[in-house]
Protein backbone atom coordinates (compact mmCIF):
# COMPACT_ATOMS: atom_id res chain seq x y z
CA UNK A 1 0.00 0.00 0.00
CA UNK A 2 3.03 2.13 0.99
CA UNK A 3 3.80 1.98 -2.88
CA UNK A 4 0.55 3.09 -4.55
CA UNK A 5 -0.69 6.46 -6.10
CA UNK A 6 0.04 7.89 -1.95
CA UNK A 7 3.59 7.22 -2.61
CA UNK A 8 3.57 9.37 -5.42
CA UNK A 9 2.12 11.70 -3.87
CA UNK A 10 4.94 11.93 -1.36
CA UNK A 11 7.49 12.15 -3.62
CA UNK A 12 5.68 15.23 -5.47
CA UNK A 13 5.93 16.67 -1.72
CA UNK A 14 9.47 15.70 -1.83
CA UNK A 15 9.76 17.54 -5.13
CA UNK A 16 8.92 20.58 -3.42
CA UNK A 17 11.93 20.58 -1.18
CA UNK A 18 14.21 20.63 -3.66
CA UNK A 19 16.93 23.57 -3.34
CA UNK A 20 16.18 23.69 0.55
CA UNK A 21 19.36 23.21 2.86
CA UNK A 22 20.12 19.84 3.11
CA UNK A 23 18.54 19.51 7.27
CA UNK A 24 15.54 20.91 5.89
CA UNK A 25 15.23 18.24 3.82
CA UNK A 26 16.22 15.59 6.07
CA UNK A 27 13.13 17.08 8.38
CA UNK A 28 10.87 16.98 5.39
CA UNK A 29 11.49 13.64 4.07
CA UNK A 30 11.36 12.21 7.30
CA UNK A 31 7.80 13.68 8.44
CA UNK A 32 6.58 13.33 5.12
CA UNK A 33 7.21 9.36 5.22
CA UNK A 34 5.92 8.83 9.19
CA UNK A 35 2.49 10.81 7.76
CA UNK A 36 2.20 8.21 4.59
CA UNK A 37 3.43 5.05 7.08
CA UNK A 38 0.56 6.01 9.40
CA UNK A 39 -1.92 7.37 6.44
CA UNK A 40 -1.73 3.39 4.80
CA UNK A 41 -1.38 1.22 7.70
CA UNK A 42 -2.84 -1.47 6.89
CA UNK A 43 -6.17 -2.67 9.14
CA UNK A 44 -5.89 -5.25 11.63
CA UNK A 45 -8.49 -8.60 11.32
CA UNK A 46 -10.41 -7.37 13.96
CA UNK A 47 -11.55 -4.29 12.10
CA UNK A 48 -12.13 -6.39 9.19
CA UNK A 49 -16.07 -7.61 9.19
CA UNK A 50 -16.48 -10.93 8.45
CA UNK A 51 -18.19 -11.88 4.92
CA UNK A 52 -21.81 -12.68 4.82
CA UNK A 53 -22.45 -15.85 3.24
CA UNK A 54 -25.86 -16.09 1.62
CA UNK A 55 -27.61 -19.56 1.61
CA UNK A 56 -30.30 -21.03 -0.35
CA UNK A 57 -31.71 -24.67 1.96
CA UNK A 58 -33.21 -26.83 -0.51
CA UNK A 59 -35.56 -29.80 -0.34
CA UNK A 60 -33.39 -33.30 0.46
CA UNK A 61 -33.76 -36.11 -1.93
CA UNK A 62 -35.53 -39.11 -0.64
CA UNK A 63 -35.86 -42.50 -2.19
CA UNK A 64 -39.07 -42.35 -4.65
CA UNK A 65 -39.84 -46.03 -3.74
CA UNK A 66 -39.54 -45.37 0.41
CA UNK A 67 -42.56 -42.69 1.05
CA UNK A 68 -41.69 -43.13 4.82
CA UNK A 69 -39.38 -40.79 4.23
CA UNK A 70 -40.43 -38.31 1.88
CA UNK A 71 -41.31 -35.81 5.00
CA UNK A 72 -37.93 -35.16 6.05
CA UNK A 73 -37.41 -33.38 2.42
CA UNK A 74 -38.67 -30.52 3.73
CA UNK A 75 -38.59 -31.36 7.34
CA UNK A 76 -34.28 -31.31 7.25
CA UNK A 77 -34.22 -27.64 5.41
CA UNK A 78 -36.79 -26.55 8.39
CA UNK A 79 -34.28 -28.16 10.45
CA UNK A 80 -31.30 -26.34 8.80
CA UNK A 81 -33.24 -23.07 9.48
CA UNK A 82 -33.79 -23.44 13.15
CA UNK A 83 -30.51 -23.91 13.59
CA UNK A 84 -28.51 -21.87 10.79
CA UNK A 85 -30.23 -18.96 11.78
CA UNK A 86 -28.02 -18.76 14.77
CA UNK A 87 -24.85 -18.40 13.26
CA UNK A 88 -23.98 -14.58 12.91
CA UNK A 89 -22.35 -14.66 9.16
CA UNK A 90 -25.01 -16.70 7.55
CA UNK A 91 -27.47 -15.14 5.48
CA UNK A 92 -30.28 -17.52 4.78
CA UNK A 93 -32.48 -16.94 2.15
CA UNK A 94 -36.45 -17.79 3.91
CA UNK A 95 -38.18 -20.85 2.44
CA UNK A 96 -41.01 -19.18 1.14
CA UNK A 97 -38.78 -17.21 -1.40
CA UNK A 98 -36.76 -20.00 -2.32
CA UNK A 99 -39.43 -22.74 -2.70
CA UNK A 100 -41.91 -20.88 -5.43
CA UNK A 101 -38.32 -20.96 -7.29
CA UNK A 102 -37.33 -24.58 -6.73
CA UNK A 103 -40.62 -25.70 -7.91
CA UNK A 104 -40.68 -24.09 -11.12
CA UNK A 105 -37.02 -24.75 -11.42
CA UNK A 106 -37.59 -28.64 -10.95
CA UNK A 107 -40.88 -29.20 -13.07
CA UNK A 108 -41.92 -32.16 -12.35
CA UNK A 109 -38.42 -33.52 -10.95
CA UNK A 110 -38.12 -34.27 -7.26
CA UNK A 111 -34.44 -34.79 -7.29
CA UNK A 112 -32.00 -32.09 -7.02
CA UNK A 113 -28.44 -32.62 -8.50
CA UNK A 114 -25.43 -29.96 -8.51
CA UNK A 115 -26.06 -27.78 -11.38
CA UNK A 116 -30.37 -27.61 -10.23
CA UNK A 117 -28.89 -25.98 -6.77
CA UNK A 118 -26.26 -24.27 -8.41
CA UNK A 119 -28.71 -22.29 -10.92
CA UNK A 120 -31.47 -22.17 -7.95
CA UNK A 121 -28.92 -20.13 -5.83
CA UNK A 122 -27.72 -18.23 -8.76
CA UNK A 123 -31.37 -16.86 -9.35
CA UNK A 124 -31.87 -15.65 -5.55
CA UNK A 125 -28.69 -14.02 -5.48
CA UNK A 126 -27.04 -16.67 -3.06
CA UNK A 127 -23.43 -17.93 -3.06
CA UNK A 128 -24.64 -21.25 -1.90
CA UNK A 129 -27.43 -23.63 -1.77
CA UNK A 130 -27.37 -27.12 0.67
CA UNK A 131 -29.18 -29.89 -0.19
CA UNK A 132 -28.54 -33.85 -0.43
CA UNK A 133 -30.26 -36.72 0.25
CA UNK A 134 -31.63 -38.88 3.05
CA UNK A 135 -31.18 -42.99 2.69
CA UNK A 136 -32.68 -45.38 5.23
CA UNK A 137 -30.02 -47.36 6.67
CA UNK A 138 -29.98 -50.34 9.70
CA UNK A 139 -30.74 -48.40 12.67
CA UNK A 140 -31.66 -44.77 11.19
CA UNK A 141 -31.19 -43.01 8.62
CA UNK A 142 -28.29 -41.52 6.27
CA UNK A 143 -28.20 -37.75 5.95
CA UNK A 144 -26.19 -36.56 3.40
CA UNK A 145 -25.99 -32.55 2.87
CA UNK A 146 -23.91 -30.72 0.16
CA UNK A 147 -23.13 -27.57 0.14
CA UNK A 148 -23.07 -26.01 -3.31
CA UNK A 149 -21.22 -22.85 -4.48
CA UNK A 150 -22.86 -20.82 -7.62
CA UNK A 151 -19.42 -20.58 -8.91
CA UNK A 152 -17.60 -22.61 -10.60
CA UNK A 153 -14.19 -22.28 -8.86
CA UNK A 154 -15.37 -23.03 -5.45
CA UNK A 155 -14.78 -26.46 -4.54
CA UNK A 156 -18.39 -27.32 -2.88
CA UNK A 157 -18.43 -29.11 0.51
CA UNK A 158 -19.88 -32.32 1.27
CA UNK A 159 -21.38 -33.41 5.17
CA UNK A 160 -22.08 -37.29 6.04
CA UNK A 161 -23.78 -39.05 9.31
CA UNK A 162 -25.78 -42.18 9.88
CA UNK A 163 -28.35 -40.82 12.73
CA UNK A 164 -31.55 -41.26 14.60
CA UNK A 165 -34.18 -39.28 13.10
CA UNK A 166 -34.80 -37.90 17.16
CA UNK A 167 -31.27 -36.65 16.94
CA UNK A 168 -30.61 -34.82 13.67
CA UNK A 169 -30.97 -31.54 15.20
CA UNK A 170 -27.13 -32.19 16.93
CA UNK A 171 -25.71 -33.28 13.10
CA UNK A 172 -27.32 -30.55 11.34
CA UNK A 173 -25.61 -28.05 14.18
CA UNK A 174 -22.42 -30.39 13.21
CA UNK A 175 -22.79 -29.44 9.80
CA UNK A 176 -23.04 -26.15 10.13
CA UNK A 177 -19.92 -25.83 12.36
CA UNK A 178 -17.89 -27.60 9.55
CA UNK A 179 -19.18 -25.42 6.81
CA UNK A 180 -19.02 -22.16 8.58
CA UNK A 181 -15.42 -23.27 9.31
CA UNK A 182 -14.31 -24.26 6.03
CA UNK A 183 -15.78 -20.71 5.16
CA UNK A 184 -13.37 -19.11 7.75
CA UNK A 185 -16.92 -17.28 9.90
CA UNK A 186 -17.88 -16.97 13.24
CA UNK A 187 -19.29 -19.89 14.81
CA UNK A 188 -22.44 -21.12 16.18
CA UNK A 189 -22.33 -19.89 19.75
CA UNK A 190 -25.71 -20.04 21.10
CA UNK A 191 -28.03 -22.41 22.34
CA UNK A 192 -30.60 -23.47 20.04
CA UNK A 193 -34.14 -25.27 21.67
CA UNK A 194 -35.01 -28.51 19.83
CA UNK A 195 -37.19 -29.15 17.79
CA UNK A 196 -39.21 -32.88 18.50
CA UNK A 197 -39.63 -34.91 15.69
CA UNK A 198 -43.44 -34.92 15.94
CA UNK A 199 -43.03 -31.25 15.68
CA UNK A 200 -40.80 -31.32 12.91
CA UNK A 201 -42.83 -33.78 10.86
CA UNK A 202 -46.10 -31.31 10.98
CA UNK A 203 -43.67 -28.86 9.87
CA UNK A 204 -42.75 -30.71 6.95
CA UNK A 205 -46.02 -31.68 5.74
CA UNK A 206 -47.45 -27.80 6.08
CA UNK A 207 -44.69 -26.76 4.49
CA UNK A 208 -45.44 -29.60 1.34
CA UNK A 209 -49.15 -28.33 1.65
CA UNK A 210 -48.00 -24.66 1.13
CA UNK A 211 -45.51 -25.38 -1.43
CA UNK A 212 -46.48 -28.64 -3.25
CA UNK A 213 -43.22 -30.23 -3.54
CA UNK A 214 -44.96 -33.37 -3.24
CA UNK A 215 -48.65 -32.92 -3.15
CA UNK A 216 -50.96 -30.17 -4.64
CA UNK A 217 -50.15 -26.91 -3.60
CA UNK A 218 -52.75 -25.21 -1.16
CA UNK A 219 -51.08 -21.80 -0.31
CA UNK A 220 -52.42 -20.04 2.87
CA UNK A 221 -54.10 -23.13 4.17
CA UNK A 222 -51.55 -24.49 7.28
CA UNK A 223 -53.24 -21.69 9.56
CA UNK A 224 -52.85 -24.34 12.59
CA UNK A 225 -49.36 -24.92 11.96
CA UNK A 226 -48.35 -21.58 11.37
CA UNK A 227 -50.43 -19.95 14.05
CA UNK A 228 -48.36 -22.99 16.74
CA UNK A 229 -45.32 -21.65 14.91
CA UNK A 230 -45.22 -18.21 15.29
CA UNK A 231 -46.87 -18.73 19.42
CA UNK A 232 -43.50 -20.26 20.24
CA UNK A 233 -40.72 -18.78 17.65
CA UNK A 234 -41.93 -16.39 15.08
CA UNK A 235 -38.69 -15.64 13.47
CA UNK A 236 -38.26 -19.70 12.79
CA UNK A 237 -42.19 -18.62 11.24
CA UNK A 238 -41.17 -15.61 9.54
CA UNK A 239 -38.19 -17.86 7.51
CA UNK A 240 -40.73 -21.03 6.92
CA UNK A 241 -43.98 -19.25 5.88
CA UNK A 242 -44.88 -16.72 3.70
CA UNK A 243 -46.12 -13.62 6.12
CA UNK A 244 -48.34 -11.72 3.49
CA UNK A 245 -49.97 -15.03 4.06
CA UNK A 246 -50.31 -15.56 8.01
CA UNK A 247 -51.23 -12.73 10.45
CA UNK A 248 -49.83 -14.31 12.96
CA UNK A 249 -46.64 -13.94 11.48
CA UNK A 250 -44.74 -10.50 13.04
CA UNK A 251 -43.25 -8.59 10.14
CA UNK A 252 -39.81 -7.59 11.61
CA UNK A 253 -36.45 -7.57 10.27
CA UNK A 254 -35.35 -9.70 7.06
CA UNK A 255 -36.10 -13.22 8.54
CA UNK A 256 -32.46 -14.29 6.87
CA UNK A 257 -30.56 -11.74 9.84
CA UNK A 258 -31.45 -11.48 13.55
Amino acid sequence: MYRGSSGADCGGRWGILRGKCPAALIVGFLILQFGCFFRHKAPSAADVPPPIVRIVLLPLNTPPEDSSLSWLSLAVPALMAHVGRNAPDLEIVPLWESMPVTVEAMGASRSIGPDQAAYIAGRLTAKWAATGEVTPVKNGISILIDFIPTKETVIPFRYEKQVEVDSMQGNIRDAFTQFLRYQTVRPITAEIQPLNAGSLRDTAQALDLEYGWFTPSEPGKSEKIVNSIAGTDNKLAQMLFNPNLYPAIARTAPPGKK
